[in-house]
């Protein structure tokens, strides 16, 4: 039974793998993607509302722009500006009761007058020129939009007026918006678990359908919002303001220099579908657990009972009795492993009732085999006497093959020593070839060596040849020398002659002449010391020639003797080699020898050991006959158990 609880054990945990764990993944991903179309379609409403209320709001600006641009150019302003008249307020009166989210009129001229409609009572000093939205208006000379100080829900729209009769600034006319308005299209448009905020740079609520939220401020959150400013188009986003997540869309205008903000709560969005989400999680639990329970009991009450039965049935098979089978029908796993079982217990029948009647023949002839050994059993005895009597006389057997092992022994010694010996001669011989191989190479370098010599020496003659052909060249230049310096003496003592013929006149030549043949003689002394030179060295290179001449002459003797030596060394290592190739036979024959004796030796000792242990031997077989007896009558016994 508790190998059945491991199985729906096992059962119940593929259940868990195989249903549990894909439905809770189906569950976050439907979670996952619900959110995701919840997301998308909440901002395709919110878009939409979100656009509503920009084009509210930009059409309400440009009414705005467009009434204080048509008010700028009416008479009754234009006249009061350029001091030819008085305010008249009747017209702005039907202007503000026609438009309520006007607060005031302020008109004030550049020579310093100024009105306010409704009236309101200003300092006598004050100067209304000096105010931020007079100033701005001139400067930027075009209809501007500036907070009004110190009321943030508030505006200016500001518009510079003309002279009539010049092109110059006459003055400035102000409108005083209240932003209420803004809150009103809000309201209109407003959203479920939302609001609608105008925000401006310095994060204070300008306009929101949500009181409470005028005038707070969102310095916190400006940095999310200052990109806003950056673009006119409308952004989708997600914030975190007061520890909540929120969806907002948002639109920059650029007039009021602020954006108006759509946000709804991320949480309240999003509450229906996770309550949906939730009921769907309890729901799917649920019915795991039914699955499970279900699955339990049909597998208890099914696959259980039938691996009982299954077990129950190869208990039996185990007892021996193999004529019951299993009676279980079905083509799933367990219907097929009870056929196996089957098909199992059939072959181990006819197995059982093959092993039975070769037992019997086995058993037939062990019956004979058992009186052949009672026969045998006799015969030994009288073996065992016999061998009793080889036994006193193996003794003394043994006790000469102790002696012949003894001289076997000695001899092995001999062998031994003459091994050795044979191994010094052996090493003496590689070594004085080994030195005569040596005594060959220095041979063939010293042969080489002499050819070089030969070759630099023939070398040599043949320079010192060419050094007296050069010095036969030379001594003809010294006599070509000797021979002009003889003619120029020659030419010197004529021109001598000529000059002093001349008298005076030839004076001067006559020493030229003089230093001519002084330079000839000159000429002609060296030219003598260079042939007696060039001579010498002529009789040195023939000597030279000739002694290398018979340096050539010994050099050959000397290879012709080297090469002899060179052949003697060669018919020396021939004779070591002969005689190495015989002490190596020697040392084989030797070693085969000796290999021989030890066989002889151990054959000696296994002879030795068998003749001690024959008596052993004889009662061993007769113990295995007995136990080969004992081991029938165990498996007839056996075999008798089995129910086939």
């Amino acid at each position: 039974m508790r190998h059945i609880s491991r199985l729906g054990a096992k059962l119940v945990g593929i259940v868990l793998v195989f249903i549990i764990i894909p439905l809770t993944m189906t569950y976050f991903i439907t979670q996952k993607e619900v959110k995701t179309i919840l997301t998308e379609k909440i901002k395709v409403i919110n878009k939409k509302n979100a656009e509503n209320v920009f084009t509210e709001v930009e059409e309400f600006i440009s009414a705005a722009e467009s009434l204080a641009t048509e008010l700028s150019k009416s008479e009754t302003i234009g006249m009061f500006i350029s001091g030819m008249g008085d305010f008249i307020a009747m017209d702005l009166e039907e202007v503000r009761n026609k438009y309520p989210w006007i607060v005031r009129f302020e008109i004030a001229a550049e020579d310093g007058t100024y009105t306010v409609y409704p009236e309101k009572e200003y300092e006598d000093d004050y100067d209304m020129r000096k105010t931020l939205w007079y100033q701005r208006a001139k400067k930027e000379n075009k209809l501007i939009w500036i907070p009004a100080i110190n009321k943030s829900d508030q505006f200016r729209l500001a518009i510079p007026i003309r002279y009539t009769y010049k092109d110059e600034i006459a003055g400035v006319f102000s409108l005083l918006i209240d932003m209420g308005q803004f809150t009103e299209i809000m309201r209109q448009y407003s959203i479920n678990e939302g609001s609608m905020l105008m925000i401006n740079q310095t994060g204070a609520v300008l306009a929101s359908d949500i009181s409470t939220e005028v005038d707070d401020e969102y310095f916190d959150q400006y940095s999310f919002f200052e990109k806003f400013f950056q673009t006119d188009e409308i952004l989708f986003g997600t914030y975190i303001y007061a520890g909540q997540s929120r969806l907002t869309f948002t639109k920059h205008i650029p007039e009021l220099k602020s954006i108006l903000l759509l946000q709804l709560s991320e949480k309240k969005a999003f509450a229906d579908v996770d309550r949906l989400l939730s009921k769907f999680k309890w729901i799917g639990t649920v019915t795991l657990l039914v699955v499970i329970v279900v699955f339990t009991i049909v597998t208890r009450l099914w696959i259980t009972n039938r691996i009982i039965h299954l077990a129950e049935s190869a208990r039996t098979i185990a007892d021996g009795n193999l004529q019951k089978l299993i009676q279980l029908k079905g083509n799933d796993e367990i219907g097929i492993l009870a056929r196996s079982f089957n098909e199992m217990t059939l072959n181990l029948r006819n197995l059982i009732q093959d092993i039975l009647k070769n037992a019997k023949t086995v058993a037939e002839s062990s019956q004979r085999i058992f009186e052949s050994a009672e026969v045998s059993n006799q015969v030994s005895e009288q073996v065992a006497s016999s061998i009793q009597q080889v036994a006193a006389g193996a003794e003394n057997q043994s006790r000469f093959i102790e002696q012949m092992n003894e001289k076997l022994v000695q001899l092995n010694h001999y062998i031994e020593g003459l091994t050795k010996t044979n191994k010094s001669v052996h090493d003496i011989a590689q070594t004085t070839q080994s030195k005569a191989n040596q005594g060959a190479e220095s041979m063939k370098r010293v042969v080489e060596q002499m050819s070089v010599i030969q070759k630099s020496i023939a070398e040599s003659n043949r320079v010192i040849s060419g050094m007296t052909r050069a010095a036969d060249e030379i001594s003809n230049f010294v006599n070509i020398i000797d021979n002009i310096a003889n003619q120029t003496n020659l030419l010197a003592l004529n021109a001598a002659i000529e000059a002093a013929r001349a008298g005076e006149e030839g004076r001067g030549f006559a020493v030229v002449a003089k230093e001519i043949r002084s330079l000839a003689e000159e000429v002609s002394v060296s030219a003598g010391k260079i042939r007696e030179l060039v001579e010498s060295t002529q009789n040195f290179s023939n000597q030279a020639s000739t002694a290398m001449e018979e340096g050539i002459k010994q050099i050959g003797f000397g290879q012709k003797v080297v090469n002899e030596s060179g052949e003697i060394f060669s018919e020396i290592i021939e004779s070591f080699e002969r005689t190495l190739s015989a002490i190596q036979k020697v040392d084989e024959m030797i070693s085969n020898l000796s290999e021989n004796m030890v066989q002889i030796i151990e054959g000696q000792r296994i002879l030795r050991v068998l003749l001690k242990r024959m008596p052993h031997l004889l009662k061993k077989f007769q113990l295995q006959r007995k136990n080969r007896q004992q081991l029938w009558m165990r498996l007839h016994s056996w075999l008798n158990l089995l129910k086939i």
